[in-house]
């Protein structure tokens, strides 16, 4: 099989209209993200880098999961985000 691919962006700017973006590997099949840390951080010093502070808020759209995995994002992949902020 293929290896599964996280593909990561955030925005750069106060209106939506430029981003930045990342692209980790993971195992066959895997959906559960485990560089979740390390994309965030690096969308957030790219924040910085561009905008002189950090972003104020950080708002968080998260997709290719099932229903029955919401509860393995919350404690896998949140406690990640939340190293970071």
């Amino acid at each position: 099989g293929k290896r599964s691919v996280v593909g990561f962006c955030a925005t750069t700017n106060k209106s939506f209209t430029k981003y930045y973006s990342t692209v980790k590997f993971q195992s066959v099949g895997q959906e559960i993200v485990d560089e979740l840390s390390s994309c965030l951080d690096s969308a957030l010093e790219n924040w910085k880098a561009i905008n002189g502070s950090y972003p104020m808020n950080v708002m968080v759209y998260r997709d290719g999961v099932g229903e029955g995995q919401f509860l393995q994002v919350f404690q896998y992949e949140v406690p990640q985000m939340m190293e970071v902020l």
